[in-house]
């Protein structure tokens, strides 16, 4: 449990998560003093092998879930990996919650605020460690296969990004013009990859 120091007639932020390995796959649960209706990210990584998988959840009765975590070949490898509790910038929150945690979390006190010229986030971090024997090859095939996942998502993106930012922006852009920036995107990818140490 995380609890900070009171200094300022704020509460303190409790905090208690919990990783469990189940079927091979992490499950992510807690308990906290953070209103019902509190947005959380949860993920999970190892930057050995380039895993990350993420979940959105939210605070209900006091509790978060979230996963199971796995691999695309359905068991998380041996290994050490992150688990984080990311509670976004208080503007993302629901009207109701910024009620009664302040703005920038100020009704809370806590450790683990990260504060930059956006806002302040609420960052937890803890490893969690999946026992077992390390096999080079399958670390190998890991590491390659989830390279190969976050191309095609950087492509994809690449494909949808034109049609987002001028929907964001509410101009219209021809088809010309989307061609030319998604072939750009794509090129600046393809470079990337090519940098990228193997």
């Amino acid at each position: 449990m995380i609890v900070a120091i009171n200094c300022s007639g704020a509460t303190p932020l409790k905090l208690r998560v919990v990783t469990e390995l189940v079927d091979g796959k992490a499950k992510v649960s807690g308990n906290t003093n953070l209103p019902d209706g509190t947005k959380l990210l949860i993920w999970l990584h190892r930057n050995d092998i380039r895993y990350h998988a993420n979940e959105n959840a939210v605070v209900s009765a006091g509790k978060f879930l979230a996963g199971p975590f796995g691999s695309t070949k359905g068991a998380l490898l041996p290994g050490t990996y992150v688990v984080e509790v990311i509670v976004p910038m208080s503007v993302v929150q629901p009207p109701a919650i910024r009620k009664v945690i302040g703005e920038n979390y100020s009704q809370f006190t806590s450790p683990w605020k990260v504060r930059d010229s956006l806002g302040t986030t609420i960052e937890y971090k803890a490893r969690f460690v999946v026992g077992g024997k390390v096999d080079p090859q399958k670390v190998a095939a890991a590491k390659a296969e989830q390279q190969r996942a976050t191309q095609q998502w950087l492509e994809d993106n690449c494909r949808s990004n034109p049609d987002l930012a001028a929907a964001l922006t509410q101009q219209q852009i021809t088809a010309q013009q989307r061609k030319t920036l998604i072939d750009q995107c794509l090129a600046e990818v393809r470079k990337d990859k090519k940098r990228t140490p193997k």
